[in-house]
């Protein structure tokens, strides 16, 4: 599992949700479906492959979390999964829900986050509370240039997308 690019860039909006993603954004997640299903910024296929479109609006890491750069792409990963949650197109069984918290901890890992810090966030959004906030929020996909990940990667404009 893991994502084939190290960076995702996006900015800050002004709405609900405080980031929109400027390029696309692939992640290989350990959900599987029997068919692909997805939405207008959101396509997971039946091998787990996520797809993350230009476009997509999220809010950023969420309750003790800061909005650092080494949460942003955990953050991303999460809402979209949770967004497909909230919109009756992946069932929220535990089944499904665990493996997208655990793509949660794993990127927060892989992005340099420590692995005790990264295990108790993870148990924070496990925890019965925050997950039903977390599926009973409306969806979010009905301005400064960040990036988060590879460095090598951002511009004097914004981002280059690949």
């Amino acid at each position: 599992m893991g994502s084939q690019v190290q960076y995702a860039c996006y900015t800050e909006v002004a709405s609900t949700a405080k980031y929109r993603l400027h390029c696309d954004y692939r992640y290989r997640t350990a959900i599987k479906h029997e068919k692909s299903v997805g939405s207008q910024f959101i396509d997971l296929g039946a091998d787990g492959v996520l797809d993350i479109k230009a476009g997509f609006h999220w809010d950023g890491p969420s309750g003790p979390l800061p909005d650092w750069q080494q949460y942003m792409r955990a953050s991303l990963v999460h809402d979209a999964l949770y967004e497909l949650f909230r919109m009756g197109i992946l069932p929220d069984d535990d089944e499904y829900l665990d493996a997208a918290d655990k793509h949660f901890r794993d990127i927060l890992k892989e992005d340099g986050v420590e692995g005790g810090v990264a295990d108790l966030f993870y148990r924070t959004i496990k925890s019965k509370p925050v997950r039903r906030y977390a599926l009973t929020r409306a969806p979010m996909n009905l301005e400064t240039v960040y990036y988060a990940g590879n460095p090598a990667k951002f511009n004097k404009i914004g981002c280059e997308c690949p």
